[in-house]
């Protein structure tokens, strides 16, 4: 699973065109809007990035 994990995050970082933006925010320090969140569970929830190519 360790390695797994790995390699997406080396093909991640690789890839960073065909991986969707996470909006980051500092805690504490308030919340993102309604309109935010919507975009961020619909980018999410329908986006189909396929699975990186393991090997």
């Amino acid at each position: 699973m360790l390695d797994e994990t790995g390699r997406f995050i080396e093909w991640g970082l690789a890839h960073s065109h065909r991986v969707p933006h996470i909006p980051a925010y500092p805690i504490g320090k308030g919340e993102f809007s309604a309109n935010v969140r919507r975009w961020f569970w619909e980018v999410v929830l329908t986006s189909d990035f396929g699975p990186p190519p393991f090997e």
